[in-house]
């Protein structure tokens, strides 16, 4: 095949075909490209279990009428997570401590605890709307 047909079909320069090339072991397999797979976690296993216990000091119930199809709890629904994180930054700050990232408690609120702001509209009987309705 002509290398001029060959990268003006992929629409690359030489330099990746050299490069391949140059990378090859012994077999003429290139290596693996390693980009990417040296990510280290700096947070410490104390700062992480920090933010657990802070998420759940808040107070959760149980679903009323899902509970046969559905194990989550369900938080205050005037909570959200910004305002979670703003009392751990506050936490942190009377405890001289430094605060983790948003990101972070994110990850761990969102993939750890199966914990929701909403109660299920399912949840709701005829007989607590009228009393909710009535005062």
């Amino acid at each position: 095949m002509c290398k001029k047909f060959f990268l003006t079909t992929l629409c690359i320069s030489q330099k990746p075909i050299y490069n391949v090339h140059l990378k090859k072991d012994d077999t003429g397999i290139p290596h693996r490209d390693l980009r990417g797979t040296h990510i280290k976690d700096r947070t410490t296993k104390q700062d992480k279990d920090q933010i657990r216990a802070h998420i759940e000091r808040f107070p959760h119930v149980e679903s009323h009428y899902c509970r046969a199809r559905s194990n989550k709890k369900y938080l205050d629904p005037t909570l959200n997570i910004q305002k979670m994180y703003d009392l751990y930054l506050e936490e942190c700050n009377e405890q001289q401590k430094e605060p983790q990232k948003i990101c972070l408690y994110r990850r761990i609120f969102n993939y750890e605890f199966n914990l929701e702001f909403l109660k299920p509209k399912t949840d709701r009987c005829d007989i607590y709307e009228e009393h909710r309705l009535a005062r």
